[in-house]
């Protein structure tokens, strides 16, 4: 496997790392109830955008190993691929207003004043690496896809010239 395939999939890694732990981050930090109808919707979405992510960057793993052999993608897993990679684009986008939106969750306040410059930092390093590590992954993954479509029509055009040959 090529280095930029090996950095493909520690992104991906770093990638779940950093959407599960702000998942843990919204559990751990105790400023929401679910008894209302706001915190509810809100951790479910984010929930939902964890697990798009995490199913997306495994799908990525079950995609390199596939480039890897000789087997033919089929059409319900081309369609699963591309729906998996336009979900994990929405999914990136909105996981960086999910955490605008956490910020008065993570903002701590001592002696009554708040500060706000850690937590702004943490925020804006946080969104970078996420959308980096996204637009990275997206764009590899579409890369990944072309490979394993370019290395099937290469294997079908030498079965075909083969059997011409017959």
């Amino acid at each position: 496997m090529k280095t930029g395939w090996k950095i493909f999939r520690a992104a991906n890694i770093v990638e779940i790392v950093m959407v599960i732990a702000i998942l843990v981050l919204l559990f751990v930090s105790n400023n929401f109830s679910l008894k209302s109808t706001e915190d509810v919707i809100g951790i479910s979405v984010c929930s939902f955008v964890v697990g798009v992510i995490t199913w997306n960057c495994i799908s990525n793993f079950l995609l390199l190993k596939a480039s890897n052999t000789n087997n033919h993608l089929s059409f319900s897993k081309r369609l699963l691929f591309w729906f998996t990679t336009v979900l994990f684009f929405l999914a990136c986008i909105f996981i960086i207003f999910c955490i605008l939106a956490s910020y008065p969750m993570l903002a701590k306040k001592v002696d009554g004043r708040k500060y706000e410059y850690y937590g702004v930092i943490v925020m804006i390093l946080w969104m970078l690496i996420i959308a980096l590590t996204g637009l990275f992954i997206f764009i590899r993954q579409i890369q990944l896809f072309l490979k394993i479509t370019r290395m099937h029509k290469e294997i079908s055009m030498k079965l075909v010239a083969e059997i011409g040959e017959l």
